[in-house]
């Protein structure tokens, strides 16, 4: 199967090389031939960014968030180096039209620390929150739900459903379902912190997704083991 997967990629270059050749001529790829295309540019821009990283003594991985039909992507990458560990953010879009077989833009649109490592910026947090439920990590995602307490989905009728940490695979998966998930454009944005009830809040939302509430573990700002876990998740009402 890999080999087939390998052949085909070969044969879908000399395409697309043939093709530029012939200018204005050049013919589309197919659906199957075009996501082959895309898969094979961004690997090849993974490994790029995986060289340069060594040049500068860091060692990367990369989680691909998002992959669109048309070549865009959301990707993770982080970055280990001799003091820490570092999470960016980026945008990537690959040609996968035999026309423009060169195309590739990135940019890179936020940059926080790695969670749990010794993070306690709850924007990161929230980002990796994000990441483990576009992943469908449903384990990833238990472990940011508070080890006591609940949390509180609250549907697009109002109706409230409480889920624990203890809970079922099958619950949890659940609970899924109403997570909010990255968007080609989407950005996670989060209000200012406020102290309730001894410890802190904050809102936050990516794109037009759900809003979701995360939670401080402790209400000193400077503790170094600082977590952030899910309480809340609000879904936009359907208008009556």
């Amino acid at each position: 199967m890999q080999t087939t997967k390998w052949l085909l990629i070969a044969a879908l270059t000399t395409a697309v090389g043939q093709a530029n050749a012939e200018g204005d001529d050049c013919k589309e790829p197919t659906p199957v031939q075009r996501k082959l295309l895309r898969d094979k540019k961004l690997a090849a821009w993974k490994r790029d960014r995986q060289k340069e990283a060594g040049k500068r003594g860091e060692r990367v991985t990369h989680s691909m968030l998002l992959v669109t039909d048309d070549g865009h992507a959301v990707v993770q990458e982080q970055a280990r180096t001799s003091n820490g560990c570092e999470a960016k953010y980026l945008r990537v879009a690959v040609s996968t039209s035999a026309c423009e077989d060169d195309s590739l833009d990135e940019h890179e649109f936020y940059v926080g620390c790695c969670v749990p490592r010794g993070c306690t910026s709850p924007k990161s947090w929230a980002h990796a929150l994000v990441d483990a439920a576009a992943l469908e990590q449903s384990e990833a995602v238990r472990r940011f739900m508070p080890e006591a307490g609940t949390v509180t989905i609250t549907d697009a009728r109002g109706q409230i459903a409480p889920y624990r940490r203890a809970d079922q695979a099958p619950r949890l998966r659940e609970m899924m379902k109403s997570l909010p998930r990255w968007t080609p454009d989407g950005e996670i944005t989060c209000s200012d912190q406020k102290r309730e009830s001894g410890k802190f809040e904050v809102t936050c939302s990516a794109g037009d997704g759900p809003r979701f509430t995360l939670t401080s573990s402790g209400g000193d700002l400077t503790d170094d083991k600082m977590a952030w876990f899910l309480t809340r998740v609000e879904v936009e009402r359907s208008p009556p």
